[in-house]
C-alpha cells in the first residue's frame, strides 16, 4: 500500500525543515520498520531513514529528529553511507564464509544507519522519495556496488537468537515471530533477484509460503495488530517454527554459496560514486 499524499507532504515538510536547520541537503528517504513490512500495531512507531548531502564545511554526521510521539526520524550523510558499504564489501571480499554486519559506529548501530536499514531498504520501496534529478544516477550507482550475500546477512542479522528462543522456549513473541518470518521471506526474495525495498510481507508471503502457513501467519498478524505492546503475547506455533527453521537453513545453504559480483572492480565503482556524491549540486 503507497503513502497517502498528506503522509508525504508530512514527511517533505520535516525533511524541508531538517535540511534549513543542520545545513544539508536530502537526497532519498524510505520509510522501513513494521510500517513498511506492513506488520504494525495500531499504535506502532513510524521509522524513517534519510540519506543527505553536507552543504557547508561542519560535516553533519547524523540527525535523530521526532515528531511527537513515536514518528522518529534518522538521517546520515551519504559519505557515511557509502563508506559502510565499502567496508561490510571489503570485509566479505577478505572472509566469504562468515559475514559481519558492520556498522561505522556504535551511534550509527544504535540508528538502524546499516548496510541494509539505513541504505539498501530504500531501492524498490513504495514507501519512499528522492530529490533532484541526479538520483537515478546515484541510484544506479549505490545499487552497482551491492553485494547480494551482504544484504542477506544484513537481514537475517541476529536470527540466531531467534531460532535459539525457538529451541529454549517452543515459541516466541507474535512481534518476534512476525519479524523471524519477514525476515527469511525478504532475504529469499533478494536472494532469487528482487530489490530489497520490495519489504511488504503480503507479496512476499504469496510468492514464498504455502497457503496453510500463510493463514496461520495472518491469523497471527490479526491478534498482533490489536496488541497494546509488542512482546506481550506469546504464542507456541509449530507451523511457523517449522517454516522458519526450513526457510533459516536453506538461507545459509544458498546464500554461502555465492560469490562476490563487484570483488574486482569494487573499488574503481567506489571511487567512481565517491567523484560523482563530490560533484552533486546542493
Amino acid at each position: 500500500m503507497e503513502l497517502s499524499v498528506r503522509m508525504r507532504d508530512m514527511v517533505e515538510k520535516k525533511l524541508a525543515s531538517c535540511e534549513e536547520t543542520y545545513g544539508v541537503k536530502v537526497l532519498f528517504w524510505s520509510f522501513r520498520g513494521s510500517l513498511d513490512v506492513n506488520i504494525s500495531r495500531k499504535n506502532s512507531d513510524l521509522d524513517l531513514i534519510f540519506v543527505f548531502k553536507n552543504r557547508t564545511g561542519n560535516k553533519v554526521a547524523a540527525i535523530h529528529d521526532i515528531i511527537g510521539y513515536g514518528f522518529d526520524f534518522w538521517g546520515w550523510d551519504i559519505e557515511d553511507a557509502v563508506r559502510t558499504i565499502e567496508l561490510n564489501n571489503n570485509s566479505y571480499y577478505q572472509n566469504p564464509v562468515e559475514c559481519q554486519n558492520l556498522p561505522l559506529t556504535k551511534e550509527h548501530a544504535r540508528g538502524g544507519l546499516t548496510y541494509y536499514s539505513g541504505i539498501y531498504c530504500y531501492f524498490g520501496n513504495i514507501k519512499s522519495g528522492s530529490f533532484g534529478e541526479e538520483m537515478k544516477t546515484l541510484s544506479d550507482k549505490l545499487i552497482g556496488v551491492m553485494e547480494k550475500r551482504v544484504l542477506i546477512s544484513h537481514i537475517l542479522d541476529g536470527m540466531e537468537g531467534e531460532l535459539d528462543k525457538l529451541e529454549i522456549n517452543g515459541g516466541m513473541s507474535a512481534c518476534d515471530y512476525l519479524y523471524a518470518v519477514w525476515g527469511v521471506l525478504m532475504a529469499e526474495h533478494v536472494y532469487k533477484g528482487g530489490l530489497p525495498g520490495e519489504g511488504e510481507i503480503d507479496p512476499l508471503i504469496k510468492l514464498y509460503m504455502d497457503g496453510e502457513t500463510a493463514d496461520v501467519v495472518n491469523r497471527l498478524r490479526r491478534i498482533y495488530k490489536n496488541s497494546l505492546s509488542k512482546h506481550t503475547q506469546f504464542f507456541k506455533i509449530e507451523e511457523i517454527n517449522v517454516f522458519i527453521r526450513n526457510k533459516f537453513q536453506f538461507l545459509q545453504k544458498v546464500s554461502g554459496k555465492l560469490t562476490p559480483q563487484h570483488s574486482l572492480d569494487m573499488q574503481e565503482k567506489i571511487e567512481g560514486l565517491k567523484s560523482y556524491i563530490a560533484e552533486l549540486e546542493v
